[in-house]
C-alpha cells in the first residue's frame, strides 16, 4: 500500500480551508501561447484567486494574534511581553512570509 502523503506539499495545508488553490498561481503547466486571450482570461481569474487566499490568511493571522493576545491579557501578561509572543510565534511568521511571498509573486507577474 502506498503511502498518501507524498502529494502533499505546504500549500495544500494553507488552501484547504480557503477553497482556493494557491498551486494555481505558477500555472497548471500547460503552454497556451497559442491562445493569448486564454492565457488573459486564467490569469486574472488566478489574480483573484490568489486576492482570496491572501484575504483568507490575513483572516487567519489576526485571529492568531487575537487569540494570543486574549490569552495574554488573562494571565496578566505585560503587554511588551504579550507582543514580544506574537512577533516570535511561529505560526504567526509563517502565514506571514506566506502572505508576503503570494504578494510577492502576485506583483512580480502583473509587471
Amino acid at each position: 500500500m502506498q503511502s498518501q502523503t507524498a502529494d502533499f506539499s505546504p500549500t495544500d495545508a494553507v488552501s484547504d480551508p480557503t477553497g482556493a488553490s494557491v498551486e494555481g498561481v505558477a500555472g497548471d503547466g500547460e503552454n497556451n501561447s497559442a491562445d493569448p486571450t486564454a492565457n488573459t482570461a486564467a490569469t486574472s481569474a488566478t489574480s483573484e484567486e490568489v486576492d482570496a487566499v491572501i484575504a483568507e490568511l490575513e483572516a487567519y493571522r489576526q485571529r492568531l494574534v487575537d487569540d494570543t493576545m486574549d490569552i495574554a491579557r488573562k494571565i496578566k501578561l505585560p503587554k511588551k511581553a504579550a507582543q514580544a509572543q506574537v512577533d516570535s510565534h511561529p505560526e504567526i511568521a509563517k502565514v506571514t512570509q506566506l502572505i508576503q511571498g503570494l504578494r510577492d509573486r502576485q506583483n512580480g507577474s502583473a509587471q
